[in-house]
């Protein structure tokens, strides 16, 4: 067992070493996407489980303070309505949420963005299928090997953690969040 402060310094030294194998190149292109997405009137749906559905709240709050000349940057979480989350699932299967979620939203000017440390969450594949067959682009935030979601997105970033590490990954996808609203914020809005 490691002591509090191993335990602390062998964490961060983790985290750096995550933090500094994100691809530059990745982020143009998430944050072209987003741009994109703005500027053509389309809308940005963020989806996840468990750790990673809060970072889809947390990214979507912060993407909806931003603009790019005057069009407001609309980020939608579908990990939020507890209500419709949990009727889908006791009527569809849990593996459906997100994708009936989109069913009654989507449309050609959007982007679906699932965040993943695994990628191999039957409800965010079932969902990006959906999102492909509207030929509708998608975007991955993922870890580990990047599982099934890294072949089916249209473009990701991919933290390669090797084992399913995630809470670093969780960590780094936070700080990707900040990194690219605050970079909007500070430069389109």
């Amino acid at each position: 067992m490691l002591n509090l402060k191993d335990f602390t310094e062998k964490y961060i030294a983790q985290v750096i070493s995550l933090l500094n194998s994100v691809k530059e190149k990745e982020v143009a292109s998430f944050f072209e996407e987003i741009k994109n997405t703005t500027t053509s009137g389309g809308r940005i749906y963020f989806i996840g489980n468990g750790g990673s559905a809060s970072t889809c709240s947390h990214f979507a709050n912060d993407l909806s303070r931003c603009e790019f000349e005057g069009a407001p940057v609309r980020a939608i979480s579908l990990c939020e309505n507890n209500s419709l989350i949990t009727a889908i699932a006791n009527d569809f299967g849990y593996e459906n949420i997100f994708k009936l979620q989109l069913k009654r939203e989507l449309s050609q000017k959007d982007l679906v963005v699932a965040v993943s440390v695994s990628g191999n969450s039957e409800n965010l594949i079932k969902a990006i299928e959906y999102t492909n067959n509207r030929n509708i682009n998608s975007f991955a935030l993922l870890g580990s090997n990047g599982g099934k979601l890294q072949e089916l997105v249209t473009s990701s970033i991919h933290i390669n953690s090797g084992a399913e590490e995630f809470g670093p990954v969780e960590d780094i996808h936070l700080v990707l969040n900040h990194l690219i609203s605050n970079y909007i914020r500070r430069n389109f809005t």
